[in-house]
């Protein structure tokens, strides 16, 4: 519960500043992928899936901001066994990160480095074995709400006057147990996500 009342209490603090300085934000649609799998988890492999929402960053100065992103986020895990267990999860995943720029406003073409916390909320969960058509439901074997931490490098690029393409790359370990009812003897199984995506910023 704390987590997600400091994430309230940042996206608050972000509006208010927002709209104190809406010259300063800009806002649009990211799409990408994600390449996610559990730790501590044997035979674990990548599952690709979908990440879609809005991104909004909030610029301090010529050098540094804040992105705030909310995105559906479907993560999981593979296995390499035979037959394969496939876990799907979805998540409304939200990201507050401080953000570093290079190279001047007036460029067109501006790398960016960034960390944040990110704080997920489980929507659903399943399993499927390799060659079954069915799904089974086990969101009630997971926690609903994930911690994690993002790391983060791309680059902005413009593509008409307050108009930016947005490439990124994340690499986002878990820092909490995705488990609900982790037996002791066993360790913490965290999320951890590869993602690429691209947005569209719109300057307001």
């Amino acid at each position: 519960m704390k987590p997600l009342i400091l994430l309230c209490f940042a996206l608050t603090f972000a509006t208010y500043t927002v709209a104190q300085n809406a010259s300063n934000f800009s806002i649009g649609p990211r799409v990408g992928v994600n390449f996610a799998k559990f730790t501590n988890v044997d035979n674990a492999d990548p599952k690709s899936g979908l990440v879609l929402g809005l991104t909004s960053t909030y610029s301090f100065n010529v050098r540094t901001g804040l992105t705030i992103d909310a995105l559906y986020s479907r993560e999981g895990n593979e296995t390499s066994t035979t037959p394969q267990l496939q876990t799907g999860l979805d998540y409304l995943r939200f990201l507050v990160a401080y953000d570093i720029f290079f190279r001047d406003l007036e460029d067109n073409f501006r790398p960016k480095i960034y960390v944040g916390p990110n704080l997920g909320i489980l929507l659903s969960a399943e399993n499927q074995v390799e060659g079954s058509d069915n799904e089974v439901d086990v969101k009630d074997s997971y926690n609903t709400i994930d911690l994690g931490l993002t790391l983060g490098l791309g680059f902005n690029l413009r593509v008409g006057g307050e108009t930016w393409l947005n490439v990124d790359g994340r690499f986002q370990p878990g820092l909490t147990n995705i488990i609900n009812n982790k037996p002791s003897n066993i360790d913490a199984i965290r999320n951890q996500n590869f993602q690429v995506s691209v947005g569209l910023a719109f300057g307001l």
